[in-house]
């Protein structure tokens, strides 16, 4: 055994050490976890906001409900785009209130823009997102 190896296994600064070490994997494993569901969060946003949920609910044939949000429902890309960045942004920021539905989806709340969006795994477009009429109360009945 060479003489630095034994010194670090006597040492009594060892064990803090490790323990050191130890907590900052687990710290590195929460970050690459948090930076997995935000990328996860990403790919549901941009599904919804190509969806039926543009054209149905942003798109100017349909309700057209987000003009004031800065989304013309106009079709192209860059607008479907906005979309996305404005779904993304409700269930990212943390800002938004947040609960676990049945059958596995989720529902965000946006009380500043009026919007509810709900993800759901076993919908091809992996959710929706609308300005519900009966505003918050349609969240809280939610289930």
């Amino acid at each position: 055994m060479k003489a630095g190896y034994a010194s670090i296994l006597v040492d009594p600064a060892a064990p803090a050490v490790i323990d050191q070490g130890n907590q900052m994997i687990s710290e590195g494993n929460d970050k690459i976890q948090a930076g997995q569901d935000t990328i996860d969060k990403a790919w549901i946003a941009d599904s919804i906001g190509k969806g039926h949920a543009y054209t149905e609910h942003a798109n100017k044939q349909g309700r057209g409900e987000f003009k004031a949000n800065g989304i013309s429902g106009n079709g192209t890309i860059q607008d479907k785009e906005k979309f996305v960045s404005f779904i993304t942004s409700i269930i990212n920021d943390g800002k938004a209130e947040h609960k676990s539905l049945e059958r596995g989806r989720e529902a965000y709340w946006d009380d500043k823009t009026g919007t509810v969006v709900i993800t759901d795994p076993n919908n091809k477009d992996n959710g929706t997102a609308f300005k519900p009429d009966k505003g918050k109360a349609y969240y809280d009945g939610l289930e």
